[in-house]
């Protein structure tokens, strides 16, 4: 959970949901299969009246959490509204190898390199020397390099990079001197070349740093709260048209930012929510596309609602009050993207409910694009995971009728339809997620009701619609909850997948044998291959972390 996600609902009750849902899940994590627990999850979510689109994101991201009992462990978890972590940044290698975080049972979750091959599949560095675990995270190109976030031990959380040697692999800088838990990294984000971030020096409280990669050059841009011991908090680092963007609290609530890497250019672009002083807008979902920041936000007067910047004050407006129900009623806009110079997103108007909207950047232009859920007024089809391929629009949606399913749009109201029905149960979902475009294909994982939860693809049409392989035969229904490779789990929705240069790609499955381990396919049933190796031998132990 990231401790500083804001919704429609409050940031206390949703710290506490998600605190309730963990302990849930660990108490029936030990014997019970990940799908109970899905299923569980969900309507843990539907009762609280909180969009099915977040609900799924949680499902993923706490499932991924219970490595403890067997399960997946991505090492992520935080919520969606950080859906800028790495906007901007690099996650194509320039060499022909990718990294994630594996556990041979031995070294702890470390960090790993794969070429695609057994023997090119190798720890680069125990960080955390021994059966303790470093947990990289945060992990960003800038280059040939790769900059991530770890525990060394006696350090803590601190920056580290790699060049995919031992020998290459350092901490750029003990920032936090103070904290045995360090100075926590987050928000990597490259900016032209130069690594921003937030971190806490023990003195400052978290504020906004960047790096160019040596301990010198590793230096606090500004101390933007001097007020707070906590600091300001910059969270949602996008790299907008090569500016930092942010959101941070200068001592009038968390608000718009930016900075050009220095204390003068570092810099309130508005303060959205003046009805006190110390008010908050607490704006996130961050989207830059076609040179204006979307993200929603709340001016203290209409509620969370569709906004968009230029990156002057004057050019940060919202662009429409969508839920007029109440003075303050919010639609609470999310999952912006881009499709030939429009965007679409989910929005909930307080009558139709969370349904598929559209914009192009202008009041008039800003409308219900389709009420796919009409069961019953204000029924949520809760549209996420929205994924442009070839210029059509791919989403998961629930109708009311079919469950949650695969949905895709040519932008028009009667080319949006289900795609395919791939749990034809009556009512029963399929739960499509981590949609991706890879090499102009739609690549995704769902349960069919037959064969649980597997490795799907889509070229668009019904009949190409297809399981790309069952991965875990073991018995009926059992589950690999197979999903793409990704350095940005963090953000569920915005996951980067990661592809050698032959089109190959990275994912990691459970084969009801090995535990979960990490697989390359090519998308093809015969091109998905057994695990690229079996990292930590031994019936169900896995070694895949994120």
């Amino acid at each position: 959970m990231h401790a500083l996600y804001e919704s429609s609902l409050s940031y206390e009750m949703e710290a506490n949901l998600h605190a309730v849902v963990f302990l849930l899940v660990c108490q029936i994590a030990s014997f019970e299969s990940p799908k109970l627990i899905i299923t569980l999850l969900i309507f843990f979510y539907q009762g609280v009246d909180m969009s099915l689109s977040r609900a799924g994101y949680l499902i993923c991201s706490t499932v991924c959490v219970v490595s403890a009992f067997g399960l997946l462990a991505c090492g992520g978890g935080s919520d969606p509204a950080s859906n800028a972590n790495n906007t901007g940044s690099t996650t194509t290698s320039t060499a022909e190898f990718h990294y994630f975080v594996g556990n041979d049972g031995a070294t702890g979750d470390e960090l790993w390199k794969t070429d695609g091959t057994a023997a090119g599949t190798e720890l680069v560095l125990d960080i955390n020397a021994g059966a303790d675990s470093s947990l990289p995270n945060n992990m960003v190109y800038i280059g040939s390099t790769l900059y991530f976030v770890a525990n060394g031990g006696a350090t803590g959380k601190e920056l580290w990079k790699s060049d995919g040697t031992a020998a290459g692999t350092v901490m750029v800088k003990n920032i936090n001197t103070i904290d045995v838990k360090g100075s926590r990294p987050d928000f990597l984000t490259n900016i032209n070349g130069t690594l921003f971030f937030s971190a806490d020096d023990g003195i400052n409280g978290s504020e906004l740093w960047k790096s160019d990669g040596t301990a010198a050059g590793t230096v606090l841009v500004k101390d933007i709260n001097t007020t707070d011991p906590d600091g300001s908090l910059p969270v949602y680092l996008t790299n907008f048209n090569g500016t930092l963007l942010f959101a941070a609290n200068g001592g009038n609530g968390r608000e718009l930012w930016k900075s050009d890497g220095t204390a003068s250019g570092t810099v309130l672009v508005k303060d959205i929510n003046t009805t006190t002083a110390t008010a908050s807008s607490s704006l996130n979902h961050f989207a830059s596309i076609n040179g204006l920041l979307y993200f929603n936000a709340n001016n203290g007067v209409n509620g969370r609602e569709l906004w968009k910047s230029d990156g002057t004050s004057v050019g940060t407006v919202m662009i429409k009050d969508i839920n007029t129900t109440s003075a303050t009623a919010s639609s609470s806009p999310d999952h912006f993207t881009e499709i030939n110079g429009t965007i679409y997103f989910s929005a909930n108007d307080g009558v139709n409910g969370y349904e598929l909207w559209r914009t192009d950047g202008t009041a008039g232009g800003t409308v219900l694009f389709k009420d796919i859920n009409t069961s019953a007024p204000m029924a949520h089809s809760s549209p996420a995971y929205l994924t442009n391929v070839n210029d059509e629009l791919y989403f998961r949606a629930n109708d009311g009728i079919n469950g949650i399913e695969l949905w895709k749009s040519d932008g028009t109201s009667v080319g949006t339809e289900m795609l395919l029905d791939i749990n034809a149960t009556a009512s029963t979902n399929s739960i499509p997620y981590y949609l991706s475009n890879i090499n102009n294909k739609l690549y995704f994982a769902a349960d069919d009701g037959i064969n649980g939860f597997e490795f799907w693809s889509s070229d668009g049409t019904t009949v190409g619609t297809v399981m790309v392989k069952d991965i875990n035969t073991t018995a009926a229904q059992a589950d690999s909850l197979a999903y793409l490779v990704s350095y940005n789990y963090s953000d569920a929705f915005n996951a980067e997948p990661l592809i050698f240069s032959d089109g190959r790609f990275l994912l990691h499955a459970d084969d009801g044998v090995s535990g979960v381990e990490v697989y390359i396919s090519d998308g093809a049933v015969a091109g998905t291959t057994m695990m690229i190796k079996d990292v930590n031998p031994g019936i169900g132990n896995g070694s895949y972390v994120q």
